[in-house]
């Protein structure tokens, strides 16, 4: 190593002199980076996320914004009110089904009759042993040449 090298004051490119270099422990911009202003996409987002008490069926929630003003507005549509339905149609147009929520909706015996000699076409179509348990989001698979399924496992049954 020279001389240069193990000059601690040496003054150069990427060191400046002592005097005017950083403290141990202080920023070289104390203030920080200055905040930026708000966009107007992120200022409507803020206020229709703002949660509010909402007094529903002699219950307080906290609701967003949002939230609150589309059930006002599906009740006005609900009462009658022909702007709102209108607004009521033009939003649910915009709506992908695939994104929503699917409720739970109970069924009754008949439906449930109906279903069961579906699933069991389904099944024996596909293939499937009336025993064997086909999960929500499960793939019938035709019969085929291997004893693998795409995963590399042999078999069919998870149990």
């Amino acid at each position: 190593m020279s001389a240069r090298d193990e000059d601690k004051d040496f003054v150069g490119y990427g060191r400046p002199p002592r005097h005017a270099q950083f403290k141990p422990g202080v920023s070289g911009n104390p203030a920080g980076r200055p905040r930026h202003a708000k966009g107007a996409a992120m200022l409507i987002r803020s206020a229709l996320y703002e949660r509010i008490p909402v007094r529903e069926n002699g219950k307080v929630r906290r609701l967003s914004k949002l939230e609150a003003s589309l059930k006002q507005l599906a009740n006005k549509a609900a009462g009658g009110d022909l702007r709102a339905i209108m607004a009521v149609i033009t939003l649910g147009q915009g709506i992908d089904p695939g994104d929503t929520a699917r409720a739970v909706v109970p069924i009754d015996e008949a439906d449930r009759r109906v279903l069961d000699l579906l699933i069991g076409r389904a099944r024996g179509r596909a293939g499937v042993a009336q025993g064997d348990v086909m999960r929500s989001g499960d793939v019938p698979r035709g019969n085929s040449d291997s004893d693998t399924d795409g995963a590399g496992n042999a078999g069919g049954s998870d149990e």
